[in-house]
């Protein structure tokens, strides 16, 4: 099943670009996504024909940072995207974007080390289940814990390279950090 997206787009006095890169948004073939547009008001005024099928979130300041945590903020996806507002996607855009994200070896990762352990000694992948907790000791192992970081550290360029490849740019944005943002 595809991952859910949530494709970002800022966009700061350009409306008649930003009508054409949503416009070829709204083409885009990949089931599960949502547009999530952040922009001034001239900008937002421009996208009416596209009313009740996008996220529009008005922000006037000249700060493409902040405009771009704000789309994180509102977005539902499990993927994050980010194109800019004078771009317009091919229509299988999605679709090679999000490949990595369906191969086994990324779904199966587990960001901490020691929730791994835990996990694997267990058998309780999601480790915040207190009422279904299971008692398990993980031990260090540094030989394991080598090729634990040099298999996330290989997936990470695959994926930089991947996303570069395809024109496309990462952003490392921590779940604590995204979380921080919605509150």
């Amino acid at each position: 099943m595809p991952c859910s997206v949530s494709v970002v787009v800022v966009s700061r006095d350009r409306p008649d670009a930003l009508y054409l890169c949503v416009l070829g948004l709204s083409q885009v073939q990949y089931n599960a996504f949502e547009i999530v547009v952040v922009a001034d008001a001239k900008g937002l005024a421009a996208l009416d024909d596209f009313k009740g099928k996008i996220k529009a979130v008005q922000f006037d300041d000249a700060n493409i940072s902040m405009a771009r945590n704000i789309g994180i903020v509102h977005s539902a996806g499990e993927i994050v995207a980010f194109i800019d507002d004078v771009a317009v996607p091919e229509p299988t855009w999605l679709t090679y974007l999000t490949a990595p994200f369906s191969r086994g070896e990324v779904s199966a990762v587990v960001d901490s080390y020691v929730s791994w352990k835990i996990a694997k000694e267990t058998g309780q992948w999601k480790l915040t289940d207190s009422k279904s907790r299971k008692d398990g000791q993980a031990t260090f192992e540094d030989d394991e814990f080598t090729a634990h970081l040099e298999a996330l550290q290989a997936f990470q360029v695959t994926l930089l390279n991947t996303l570069q490849a395809a024109g496309q740019t990462a952003f490392m944005c921590h779940m604590k950090t995204c979380k921080a943002l919605k509150s």
